[in-house]
């Protein structure tokens, strides 16, 4: 019988072998899927036949547990039950070659060793992958029984498709292991050293950077590189179906080229640490200089940058890592001290690593690049760029695009740029009592890179002032600050947001939104005008305004993550824009009463129309809240200049018949019925808190309040 005929019956062989691993990835699927959402859907059952929830209340709520049953099987929790899964069937599918007398059987079967390998492949796929398959899929039809959605199955489906081409990579890296080693522990040793080397040299870079480098900026590195070190954080940080190919892909390979290491591996190897001991040397030296560096930062952070106890704490990792990797290489303690050239090989390269550092051997903070090797630069948020209007706000996008092709985004003077950069590189050489502040900024390579930098400067220094001054002036630095001002139209926005107050106030969503370009041109002329001025000549922010390219999935429930612009109570021309769109600052709601609160706890009712408008007139705006007691707002407010604690609360008349709340969502996509909702709070007044300018207290409210 040919070794084609026999690899099916192998793997049916090999399945019997194995049922203990099928056995527990069975019962790890039947209490994780079916029982777990079988209990779930039954307890929300019956507290949806309650008669506390309306239709409209039901729907909402099996919505919601329908969310709840996809973001489960698509979270990271079944990613990592996959990744132990993949150690136990890896581990164990082949724990036949640690040892020598199983594996001379195995080898000497009439099957090729290639078919050998491929059956126990596959049947580590179905061992895991068919228990997790079938009983997802019906924890989903129950779940699309409660709720009534029918694309339960597909979706459960199509996230097991994906979730399998991450367990495919992840046992890849196991097999990769189990081939490299000799016995089941270093296995184990070395699928933890595939799945987090990586990520900890990259932390152990890191953290070397932010203490001997003094300009060292913050998310410097691009944030998608940690990711592709390990395969476990790649599969748990990345979304599945974005990379199931490259999980697939890479997977595959993996396995190839265990396959090929599969081949080559010789027998006698069974036992020993490693399978091939070309590569001893190599990993070694691989883990000792990173351990070494690790004891030398330790030591150096402990005594409080102790030069001596640095070098001491490296030579403590190199000799440490180095015999404890030498005992577990040949298992034998007498070993310990085996092959001192490598030893001494690692003490010297973790001692010019760490001196690299230390020293700044490769100029990190000395470096500005040259004319012709960047595009601009792109300011990070300093109090010396800082206008009077910025203050309420960050100014840039930190998702913005790590790669910038062209200039249109950046400050391009190249002059200015290098009498910038020369001046901070100068500042570091200023003694600590004479820095005030930072600048920070990214260069924006030609190669498509970009590299930040953050100088310790003084502040008060006249030539870095009127650099900073050039700065200031020019259009480019303030289209940075305000993106809205560089959009152009308005295609490619889905919706407009629209803040009343502070976050919690209420909001506005508008899908289609009409007069969108209107309102864009007119709000970009008024603030381009308020920026020129540095100043909103006494106006307050009173709405907030994010055009938005995409829309949350939960849109009546989800502040949207996009960066918000402030609409000015002197951006007369953009609010009546507002206004025909039927959107209005609550400051300018009809107002049913002002409440005075003052003396810890004593309040003045002012219901005169006169004496309202003069409070208003007094004071400014602080913001709309969200907590209510008894059918009223309660508020801490500060205290003013004048030593006088006094919090006003300006009751209004509803606004109109639409339902209070974190969102309004009003139109054909996001359809809203007022007749349908019987929790709408209807009668509920809006409450915004104002406090009075400093010396602008009126002589009447200080006679009331006197006596």
């Amino acid at each position: 019988m040919t070794s084609n005929r026999l690899f099916f019956k192998w793997m049916k062989e090999d399945l019997k072998k194995r049922v203990s691993s099928l056995a527990i990835v069975s019962l790890l699927s039947f209490f994780g899927f079916l029982v777990t959402w079988l209990l779930l859907t039954s307890m929300s059952v019956r507290e949806w036949k309650s008669e506390n929830w309306t239709a409209m209340d039901i729907v909402q709520l099996k919505g919601e547990f329908y969310s709840s049953f996809l973001k489960y099987v698509r979270s990271p929790l079944i990613i990592f039950s996959l990744a132990m899964l993949g150690v136990l069937v890896g581990v164990s599918g082949f724990a036949y070659l640690f040892s020598k007398k199983k594996t001379d059987f195995y080898h000497s079967l009439p099957i090729k060793r290639g078919f050998l390998y491929g059956a126990i492949v596959l049947d580590s796929m179905i061992i895991v992958g068919l228990p997790y398959l079938v009983f997802s899929s019906l924890a989903s039809l129950i779940v699309g029984a409660a709720t009534g959605e029918r694309g339960a199955l597909i979706l459960t489906l199509a996230s097991w498709a994906g979730n399998m081409t991450a367990f495919l990579l992840l046992y890849a890296t196991v097999v990769l292991a189990v081939m490299l080693t000799g016995n089941w522990l270093v296995s184990l040793l070395a699928v933890a050293t595939f799945w987090i080397y990586g990520p900890m040299v990259y932390i152990l870079r890191e953290s070397y950077e932010k203490i001997f480098f003094r300009t060292i900026l913050y998310n410097v590195h691009q944030d998608t590189l940690p990711g592709w070190l390990s395969p476990l954080v790649f599969v748990l940080m990345k979304r599945i179906d974005q990379t199931k190919w490259i999980n697939l892909g890479i997977g595959v390979l993996l396995l190839v080229v265990s396959g090929f290491l599969y081949r080559l591996r010789r027998s006698e190897v069974a036992g020993s640490a490693m399978s091939f001991t070309k590569t001893m040397a190599a990993i070694k030296l691989c883990i000792v200089i990173p351990s070494a560096l690790l004891g030398a930062l330790g030591f150096y952070v402990i005594s409080d940058n102790t030069l001596i106890w640095a070098v001491f704490g490296l030579i403590c990792g190199v000799v440490i890592s180095h015999a404890v990797i030498e005992i577990i290489y040949h298992a034998d303690f007498r070993k310990l001290f085996a092959h001192k050239m490598h030893m001494v090989m690692a003490l010297i390269t973790s001692l010019l690593i760490f001196f690299s550092y230390k020293q700044d051997f490769l100029g990190h903070d000395r470096y500005i690049p040259k004319e012709g090797e960047f595009l601009g630069v792109n300011f990070v948020q300093s109090d010396i760029l800082q206008n009077s209007i910025d203050s309420y706000r960050m100014w840039w996008d930190y998702k913005e695009d790590a790669t910038i092709k062209e200039p249109s985004s950046l400050y391009t003077d190249k002059s200015v740029i290098e009498k910038l950069a020369k001046k901070a590189v100068d500042s570091l050489k200023l003694p600590q009592s004479e820095i005030n502040d930072r600048i920070e900024f990214y260069y924006y390579l030609k190669n498509g890179k970009r590299v930040g930098r953050s100088y310790p400067v003084n502040k008060d220094d006249k030539e870095l002032q009127e650099i900073i001054a050039k700065i200031k002036k020019s259009d480019e630095l303030k289209k940075m600050k305000y993106p809205v001002l560089n959009m152009k139209t308005v295609d490619n926005v889905k919706a407009l947001y629209c803040s009343l107050g502070d976050n919690d106030g209420l909001s506005y969503m508008i899908l289609k939104p009409q007069n969108l370009q209107k309102l864009l041109e007119t709000y970009q002329k008024e603030l381009s005008n308020a920026i020129q001025a540095e100043q909103i000549d006494g106006g307050e922010d009173v709405i907030h305004l994010s055009f938005l390219s995409e829309i949350p999935e939960r849109v009546s429930k989800e502040q949207p993550d996009a960066m918000s612009y402030p609409v000015y109570s002197s951006f007369k021309e953009t609010l009546a824009v507002l206004k025909e769109m039927g959107i209005e600052p609550i400051t300018q709601a009809p107002i049913e009463k002002i409440t005075i609160e003052y003396h810890d706890g004593k309040q003045l009712d002012i219901v005169d129309k006169d004496q309202q408008k003069a409070i208003i007139e007094a004071s400014k705006f602080v913001g709309l809240h969200s907590m209510y007691s008894d059918n009223r707002y309660h508020y801490y407010a500060g205290e003013d200049k004048e030593s006088k604690n006094f919090t006003i609360y300006v009751t209004t008349r509803e606004l109109n018949d639409r339902q209070q709340g974190w969102t309004y969502c009003f139109d054909k996509v996001v359809p809203y019925n007022s007749n349908e909702d019987e929790h709408q709070l209807s009668g509920y007044r809006s409450i915004y808190e104002r406090e009075f300018l400093d010396g602008k207290v009126p002589e009447f409210v200080q006679n009331l309040v006197n006596n």
